[in-house]
C-alpha cells in the first residue's frame, strides 16, 4: 500500500493523518487466530513488537481468553526499533470489540468468507489537538483452499493498521517511522508463525501465503 494511502478506522472514519498498515494470510480458521489475538498473557512468546498488553480480565473462566470489551483501558509494552529494543509504555482504551454472532473463540467454526473479527483501541496520554492514534486489528475469513500438501485448509487474512492524526503525526514519522514500518511487518508475520506453528504447542496447520508489510504512518503498539 503507498505512503501516501490513509486507512480510517472507527474514531477517524474520514481516513485523515498517517497510516502504517501490513497483512498476512494465515492457513488457519479465523476463530483461532482470533483466540490467538486475545490471549494477551501469551504475547511475548510471539510478539515482537507489541511483548506485553495487560487489559483487566473480563472473563472469569481462566481456560478462555479475556474478551476485552469497549471503555476497557490497559497499558502494552512496544519495542519499535526491534525485537530485543527498549519498550515504549503506552496506555490504550478498547474503541472496537467486533465478533462474529455465531463465532465461539474456542471452537473452530465455519464462518462464510468475508466475514470479519476486529479489535480495536486508541493511544492515550496525548492532547487530542496533537496526537490522535488508533490501531485496528482485523482477521477476515477466506475461501476454504488447498495447502501445499494438497489437502484443504481454512484461510484467513489478518490485517492490522494504526492511523494517527494531528498536527505531530509527521514529526512522529520523521523520528521513528521507519521503525514502525518494520514493527507492523513483523507482528503479522510472528501472528503467522506462531498461529501455523500451533500457538507453541508443536502443531502447525499448514503453510500459507507471504507477508505484506506497507508502511505508511503511526503510533504506539
Amino acid at each position: 500500500m503507498p505512503h501516501s494511502q490513509t486507512l480510517p478506522t472507527p474514531s477517524n472514519p474520514s481516513a485523515s493523518g498517517i497510516t502504517y498498515f501490513a497483512t498476512t494470510t494465515i492457513s488457519a480458521p479465523a476463530s483461532l487466530v482470533w483466540a490467538a489475538l486475545l490471549d494477551f498473557p501469551r504475547y511475548p512468546e510471539w510478539n515482537s513488537f507489541t511483548t506485553r498488553v495487560t487489559f483487566p480480565n473480563n472473563n472469569n473462566d481462566p481456560h478462555r481468553p479475556p474478551l476485552p470489551r469497549v471503555g476497557d483501558t490497559g497499558d502494552l509494552d512496544a519495542r519499535i526499533a526491534s525485537p530485543t529494543a527498549a519498550p515504549n509504555v503506552t496506555k490504550v482504551v478498547v474503541s472496537v470489540v467486533d465478533v462474529p454472532t455465531t463465532a465461539d473463540v474456542d471452537v473452530d467454526v465455519d464462518l462464510t468468507p468475508g466475514v470479519k473479527y476486529r479489535l480495536c483501541w486508541k493511544a492515550q496520554g496525548y492532547p487530542t489537538w496533537s496526537l490522535r492514534p488508533e490501531r485496528v486489528m482485523e482477521v477476515e475469513v477466506l475461501e476454504v483452499g488447498e495447502g501445499e500438501d494438497g489437502r484443504e485448509r481454512d484461510w484467513c487474512e489478518f490485517r492490522t493498521w494504526e492511523t494517527m492524526a494531528g498536527p505531530l503525526a509527521g514529526v512522529v514519522r520523521r523520528v521513528v517511522g521507519v521503525g514502525l514500518d518494520g514493527a507492523f511487518g513483523r507482528v503479522v508475520g510472528d501472528l503467522k508463525g506462531w498461529v501455523e506453528g500451533g500457538m507453541g504447542r508443536g502443531e502447525g496447520e499448514g503453510e500459507g501465503e507471504g507477508v505484506s508489510g506497507d508502511g505508511g504512518e503511526g503510533v504506539s503498539e
